[in-house]
């Protein structure tokens, strides 16, 4: 399992984050095979309790296999200490467990905005860790700075060979449809181009432009157009919104999921991170992170999204998920026709006799007014109006 040691220097806070390579040295013969379901589950069943040997201040990230350590402190050197402290004793706590550290294979970064960084000496009983400007964790270059740079620069070298793919297979007589070169960009490219990109917002301008040059130079590869063709008309030819758009819609699709679970680990440190950008003056003339942004914007709706300590599937009973109900599209009564209530009460008393009868429906006047909706039960006369917010619309009523 791989690991490494980063910090972070957020106004009198040093953050350190330790990651290195944890593998089995003894018990080879224990485990499972490789890519087995089961490995994830006992996995974490294994090392439950892996935070229990840590420093109070040092927290831990854990993504199956993948730790990191990190300590927030106002001085840089006793962020060093206190997390040298922690990494011994998560080296012993792993050698208990037939597991150990790699020294070698981790590393050290510091975040800091301070142009002078005191030299820190990280270690792991008495194994040195080197101490380097940029760290990859799950797919993501954190520079010293944050400021976005190497993991830009990183996705640009991928998506130049992908985009190599694009230019083989466009022609203007003999290559493939824009249609099938557009679904090759979104596979190929757009996937590199969205992978936790919006989490590193706000930084490097110029490192955000070189994507916006790439994204143009394949939706002229798509299209066919000249080099002088404007970058909005091809962005509404091909049907692809600008990057900043597709990153604000990830960052609300992805918060969208976490709000709803009021035990989800990331909501207390958003809130710490509000409070933190609210009190501080240093994020008065700057750009907030998106992600608090987007945080800011979901809390402040005019209908607020329902938390649950868990998710409002596992509320059900099991019998209540599988039962699928008859749904009729047709009973045979045409909408017009003057009898049509009376036939409709005929075919209710026919087919479901005694049963409950709920009416429901939906309406939107306009785009920018809000959806109603009503509830209306026959037999006690009872009538149930709800305004919804202007985001919803009729087909999405049903579910408030």
């Amino acid at each position: 399992m791989v690991q490494s040691i980063c910090g972070l220097l957020m106004s009198r806070s040093l953050v350190l984050r330790v990651q290195g390579e944890v593998f089995e040295e003894r018990y080879a013969w224990k485990g499972l095979p490789q890519g087995s379901v089961l490995s994830p589950l006992l996995y974490n069943l294994y090392t439950v309790d892996i935070g229990s040997c840590l420093n109070s201040d040092c927290r831990i990230l854990q993504y199956a296999d993948d730790l990191a350590l990190y300590v927030t402190n106002a001085s840089i050197v006793d962020a060093a200490s206190s997390l040298c402290l922690s990494l011994d004793s998560l080296h012993q706590w792993l050698l208990d467990r037939g597991l150990s550290l790699s020294a070698p294979k981790s590393s050290a970064v510091i975040f800091s905005r301070k142009r002078l960084i005191p030299q820190v000496n990280i270690s792991i009983q008495s194994q040195g860790v080197p101490v380097v400007k940029k760290t990859k964790f799950l797919g993501v270059y954190l520079d010293a700075k944050l400021s976005g740079s190497e993991h830009f620069a990183y996705l640009v070298k991928r998506c130049e060979r992908v985009i190599s793919i694009l230019k083989v297979l466009s022609g203007v007589w003999w290559g493939a449809h824009p249609y099938t070169m557009k679904l090759i960009y979104n596979a190929l490219v757009r996937s590199i181009l969205d992978y936790g990109s919006f989490v590193l917002i706000p930084c490097n301008r110029g490192a955000l432009a070189a994507l916006d040059r790439l994204q143009s130079q394949c939706l002229r590869i798509i299209s066919g157009c000249m080099k002088s063709s404007p970058v909005n008309a091809l962005q509404v030819e091909c049907a692809e919104p600008p990057l900043a758009l597709r990153r604000q819609y990830l960052a609300s699709r992805f918060l969208s999921r976490v709000v709803p679970k009021s035990s989800h680990p990331l909501i207390p440190k958003l809130q710490n991170l509000d409070s933190l950008c609210r009190s501080s003056k240093y994020w008065e003339h700057k750009e907030i992170p998106l992600i608090l942004k987007t945080y800011r914007f979901i809390q402040n709706l005019n209908c607020p999204i329902n938390q649950n300590r868990r998710l409002p599937l596992y509320n059900f009973s099991y019998e209540v998920l599988c039962f699928i109900p008859k749904i009729f599209y047709n009973i045979g009564i045409s909408k017009n026709s003057p009898s049509a209530n009376s036939a409709f009460n005929a075919v209710v008393e026919e087919r479901w006799l005694g049963f409950q009868r709920f009416f429901t429906d939906a309406s939107k006047l306009t785009s920018c007014s809000y959806t109603g909706a009503a509830v209306y039960y026959q037999n006690s006369r009872i009538i149930l109006k709800f305004k919804c917010p202007k985001e919803s619309s009729v087909f999405t009523v049903p579910s408030y």
